[in-house]
């Protein structure tokens, strides 16, 4: 999942451990967020430059963006887009 969590206008490298919910940007921070269940869908969210890390749940239609929103929006079968 790599994308420019920084702001600094590069790429960095990401992994996503689904099952434990472990984003690790490298060499910026490593923080669980998400489920066996979910899509990564990090984007730019809020505007400021720099990607947050996000999720969608197929199951509930719901998207997460850590620390910013939760909103239901898709159903079963859908495939989430960012970009």
């Amino acid at each position: 999942m790599p994308g420019d969590y920084d702001g600094d206008g590069i790429d960095e490298i990401v992994i996503w451990r689904p099952c434990r919910g472990l984003w690790a940007v490298r060499p910026i921070t490593r923080i669980y967020y998400g489920a066996c269940i979910d899509w990564p869908r990090p984007a730019d969210y809020d505007g400021n430059g720099t990607d947050d890390l996000g999720i969608f749940r197929e199951s509930a239609g719901l998207w997460g963006v850590r620390g910013i929103t939760k909103a239901y929006y898709g159903a079963l079968g859908d495939i989430p887009a960012t970009r």
